[in-house]
């Protein structure tokens, strides 16, 4: 049910849900971008704050392909969707230094590398840092977007935004961590079950000598 919920894009709002079952025969679109990263549980919050709506927006080759689909909601009135063109995305220039980049963190679960340009976009040099004290330290000498695990902010120009977060970590993100809790654990019993089968017919062996 998990996985279903995932997969048929459940959790998200009518426009992407419609756009995504229209376009399951379209080689074009690959869906949106949280179905094709994991991230590990402990970055859920700052990974949420840091690409914010865009883990929803669906990824496409390109603008004209965007531009079908959004002619397609708008004639179906069925409500908004954002999209990710691949090809027509603005090149950022990395940071190559030795911090803890958001970017590095998001796993492309996909295998195909055009995925990795998109998280790179979206992510660029936004760096998680595991505390509010740690990221005005780097700020000091970073002047880019860093983020707390607790989800506070310090802008490039030295706003900071922080306080009780009710913002809540992406469902599909976390639901996604979830299910891979969940095969990680049916793996290991899996293992442990085989280990006995081959213990208990060693026995059996023993006792027929």
């Amino acid at each position: 049910m998990l996985n279903n919920s995932i997969n048929n894009f459940k959790l998200m709002n009518n426009a992407i849900q419609f756009v995504c079952n229209k376009s399951k025969d379209d080689n074009l679109v690959y869906g949106p971008l949280v179905n094709m990263i994991e991230v590990d549980e402990k970055y859920h919050l700052a990974i949420t704050t840091i690409a914010g709506y865009s883990l929803n927006d669906i990824v496409v080759e390109n603008s004209e392909v965007a531009r079908k689909y959004v002619d397609i909601l708008k004639g179906n009135k069925v409500g908004v969707a954002s999209f990710l063109p691949i090809q027509n995305l603005s090149k950022k220039n990395l940071n190559n230094g030795k911090y803890n980049f958001a970017r590095n963190l998001v796993k492309n679960k996909t295998g195909n590398p055009k995925i990795d340009r998109v998280i790179e976009h979206v992510f660029s040099n936004a760096v998680i840092v595991d505390d509010l004290k740690e990221g005005i330290e780097l700020s000091k000498t970073f002047k880019d977007r860093i983020v707390s695990l607790a989800g506070d902010v310090i802008s490039s120009t030295g706003r900071i935004t922080g306080g009780y977060i009710t913002k809540k970590v992406d469902e599909t993100l976390k639901r996604t961590s979830l299910l891979n809790t969940y095969k990680e654990e049916k793996e290991s019993i899996e293992k442990n079950l085989i280990k006995k089968q081959m213990k208990y017919l060693w026995l059996i062996r023993k006792l027929k000598d």
